[in-house]
């Protein structure tokens, strides 16, 4: 007669992060070669950031795909997981209360974080100094038709993926290996270090802490997507309405 052993709970692994960058790879690899045919090298070129942005629907496009191709990334990278993926990433849970209660509190620690440190950056420094995801969004967000375009895609697919990235699959990781309070810290570091340019990251750090915190209060990755979504999408409107 065996006794009944229960079984390990089931947890993230390194293995996982290494198939969502091998499958992140390969996909953009696959990305930019149709961008490219698409597009041409030349508006590509332009599409670019670091160019200025001149061309904004190209600009846009990249911007899309960029972001898009994370998706079946992470689910690549969780797929082998079944019915425990979602848990495993915190879509589980709807989050209750905090669903609501999150964006409002992102949006206030943004608007007070931006304020403050632009303006201290300004006192400082004599000069105005903005992200260049400010400029980007400025020069794509011109019309009303750009402005829908650009809240779906910087205002909705971006935060959805950059969510499922550092508060799903990093933020599942590091808890199961260290604990909650070190997916905490680790998932806000690592997101604030993935926006690249010091100011914006010293911007989205304190946000970066708030999501992770309503992840590990509520459970739920619900609660940080909603808040996500709903400072980005305020992002591109002011960025139109104030220009």
């Amino acid at each position: 007669m065996t006794d009944n052993v229960a079984s390990p709970p089931r947890r993230l692994r390194f293995v996982d992060l290494l198939v969502f960058l091998a499958s992140l790879l390969a996909l953009a690899v696959g990305a930019a070669m149709l961008l490219a045919a698409w597009l041409g090298p030349e508006r590509l070129a332009k599409a670019m950031p670091e160019a200025g942005g001149g061309d904004p629907m190209a600009l846009l496009a990249l911007l899309a795909t960029f972001f898009f191709i994370g998706l079946p990334a992470v689910a690549l990278a969780v797929a082998r997981h079944g019915r425990a993926a979602s848990a495993l990433l915190g879509l589980h849970l709807a989050g209750g209360r905090w669903l609501w209660l999150a964006p409002i509190a992102v949006l206030i620690v943004s608007f007070a974080v931006d304020e403050g440190l632009l303006r201290l950056v300004r006192e400082v420094g004599g000069s105005e100094v903005l992200p260049t995801v400010n400029a980007v969004i400025a020069g794509i967000a011109t019309t009303p038709g750009r402005v829908v375009l650009a809240i779906l895609v910087v205002g909705v697919l971006a935060p959805l993926v950059e969510e499922l990235v550092f508060r799903g699959l990093l933020y599942g990781y590091v808890e199961g290996r260290f604990g909650a309070i070190a997916a905490l810290i680790v998932s806000s570091l690592a997101f604030a270090a993935a926006h690249v340019e010091p100011i914006h990251v010293a911007l989205v750090l304190p946000i970066g802490v708030l999501l992770g915190w309503t992840r590990l209060h509520t459970g739920s990755l619900w609660p940080a997507i909603a808040a996500h979504i709903a400072n980005n999408t305020v992002a591109v409107l002011a960025s139109y309405l104030l220009r």
